[in-house]
């Protein structure tokens, strides 16, 4: 009480307001941010590794195709990288389909990096989702209980 006999309130300003979210939606969206980070990890793990196998068998193909022997065999299998071997195969193997609607040759190497890349970002963007999520349930916590 002030001295004119005016009630004064004090209040705090939270992260929550009343009308914001529903307090109960944070959890719940944290787990299956979790799961979908999980899962998107598995087929990030899993393209890397077709990406890593299907380069090895591109570089065995073109050591039979270019019938290499001697010191180009270890070239071929460590010096050059995934990125050249594709484009190798690329020119040397042409799409000589009759129903071919594309001009000019298919980049393999920049295809299969941009779904690797994009595949990895994706798993950043969900542990992202994952964090904001879980602080907002944490920013809520009193209005739960």
């Amino acid at each position: 009480m002030t001295a004119s006999g005016d009630l004064i309130v004090m209040t705090t300003k939270s992260d929550v307001e009343q009308d914001d979210i529903s307090p109960y939606y944070w959890i719940p969206a944290s787990v299956i941010g979790s799961l979908m980070a999980v899962l998107t990890l598995v087929h990030a793990a899993m393209y890397l590794d077709g990406f890593l196998n299907t380069c090895k068998q591109q570089r065995n193909e073109l050591i039979k195709y270019m019938q290499a022997n001697g010191s180009l065999v270890p070239i071929i299998q460590s010096r050059i990288s995934c990125s050249s071997v594709f484009d190798f195969m690329d020119y040397l193997h042409q799409d000589v389909a009759f129903d071919r609607r594309r001009e000019g040759r298919i980049n393999t190497a920049a295809a299969l990096i941009i779904g690797l890349v994009c595949s990895w970002v994706c798993i950043g963007l969900w542990i992202w989702t994952v964090v904001i999520n879980a602080r907002r349930a944490r920013a809520s916590k009193n209005m739960r209980i």
